[in-house]
């Protein structure tokens, strides 16, 4: 029940309060000096025991009643003339003016008067004639933004051909939340700005801007001769200030920066330490072009094999030397051969050389695209049961049995001969599975001679 009488009131209030805003339907009206002019007022019901009251208000001074109506109008003194009447209608109420002066220039308000008064929100008449004086305002900024609890100072400069006593200078203030500017200041003094040369005067406004309340368009105006000269016209309004998300999303995003540069370094500092620690590169490396199973070309980079050998003696020595004009060639039998899964192959190598096979290390090596280098697998620790006893020419034949069970057992398989402290490759085999076409070419590998305590691949 409380709720429902609530909401009732709260209508009858909205009505009201519309209602109020009709009673006056004209804000602003302009006649000319000397015509006539009618300012309408409105009831809204037929009621006997409502008076209608109207009310003027010069700029800068406060209201004064002009007239009161129950049955018959009643002027006050100042305003029993002849130029002013009241036209009655159905509901209206309206106050004619004849012969229109100077003076009349104000804001007329109409109020309905029974328990209280409810007023209009007004009708400013604004008398036009012709300047007798020139008069220019000047404001010194278009726009102001300040900080809330900050001080503005706003600055006025009137230019102007009379002394500066017959001026009044005002100061306005619009808004958005109201209807027509309100002022809110006006310079009763106004003689003490100015310059008595060149009538220049200079009139200055502070103010606390607390909320939005205080912002708005301030004008500096100039009252004279029946009309108001406005100037451009001060915005001030409040700094716009950065939303707190704004600034959380660039923390945000320097943290992300700065994590990503620090995982680069570690990434970065890692990769140096692991190539100082890896495998050193004596003279170059060996590089073999293959393709993957998607068809992808793949380039592996073989890095040097290193031997730490022990300082050998002195007869030793000259005789490795001598056996470096030992000649040595390395024959693989095919280049390719593809296998089934789970099938197995068996590699030939052959080995021509002036030496004895007892003085042959024969390895087998396996190159595929997952490693970084060729893999040892198999070495030949007796050589000599695989040579041709009666042979001139120290050949020797080399096998090697594989089960090809997956991709992890294709690849390059490379023949290899150690020799007075180098190692010479053989051309290679590719073993491959059926139906995965991967081609790869195998590489061709130089002998570079080393002292006996390296032995380096390229």
């Amino acid at each position: 029940m409380v709720m429902l009488m609530w909401i009732t009131m709260m209508i009858l209030k909205k009505v009201d309060s519309a209602q109020i805003n009709d009673i006056q339907p004209n804000s602003m009206i302009s006649a000319d000096v000397g015509g006539n002019v009618t300012l309408h007022c409105f009831k809204q019901r037929e009621d006997s025991s409502e008076s209608v009251v109207w009310y003027k208000q010069k700029v800068g001074y406060e209201p004064c009643v002009l007239v009161s109506i129950q049955s018959d109008p009643f002027f006050e003194e100042e305003f029993r003339s002849p130029r002013f009447s009241i036209k009655k209608e159905n509901l209206g109420c309206h106050l004619q003016i004849a012969h229109v002066e100077p003076s009349d220039e104000a804001m007329y308000y109409c109020g309905l008067r029974k328990f209280s008064i409810e007023f209009g929100k007004g009708t400013f008449l604004s008398v036009k004639r012709k300047a007798d004086v020139s008069v220019t305002v000047f404001q010194s900024s278009v726009s102001d933004s300040v900080p809330a609890g900050a001080s503005v100072t706003l600055q006025c400069s009137v230019l102007s051909e009379s002394r500066a006593a017959e001026l009044q200078v005002l100061w306005f203030r619009a808004a958005p939340s109201q209807s027509h500017p309100q002022i809110i200041y006006t310079h009763h003094n106004s003689s003490l700005q100015c310059e008595s040369s060149t009538h220049t005067c200079v009139y200055n406004l502070s103010m606390n801007i607390f909320s939005l309340d205080d912002t708005g368009t301030y004008y500096c105006a100039v009252a004279l001769c029946g009309k108001i000269i406005f100037g451009n016209g001060t915005v001030v309004q409040f700094e716009r200030s950065v939303a707190p998300a704004v600034i959380f999303l660039g923390v945000a995003l320097g943290v992300c920066v700065l994590v990503i540069f620090a995982l680069l370094f570690v990434i970065i500092c890692k990769w140096r330490n692991g190539k100082q620690h890896g495998v050193k590169l004596k003279q170059g490396s060996v590089t073999d072009q293959t393709l993957s199973q998607e068809g992808e070309s793949v380039e592996l980079n073989y890095a040097a094999l290193h031997f730490n050998a022990r300082k050998a003696k002195r007869g030793r020595v000259n005789k490795q030397q001598r056996d470096e004009d030992v000649k040595v060639s390395v024959f693989q039998s095919s280049v390719s051969d593809s296998v089934p899964a789970g099938a197995s192959v068996t590699l030939h190598c052959s080995v021509l050389s002036e030496s004895r096979a007892a003085e042959l290390q024969v390895l087998w090596f396996r190159a595929a695209p997952s490693q970084s280098h060729p893999q040892l697998i198999y070495t030949h620790h007796n050589s000599s049961l695989q040579c041709e006893s009666e042979s001139s020419t120290h050949t020797c034949v080399y096998n090697l049995s594989k089960n090809i069970f997956s991709l992890n057992d294709t690849g390059t398989y490379y023949c290899a001969v150690v020799l007075c402290g180098k190692i010479i490759f053989g051309n290679g085999k590719r073993v491959q599975l059926e139906n995965l076409l991967i081609s790869v070419r195998p590489q061709k590998y130089s002998v570079i001679k080393k002292t006996p305590d390296q032995i380096a691949v390229i």
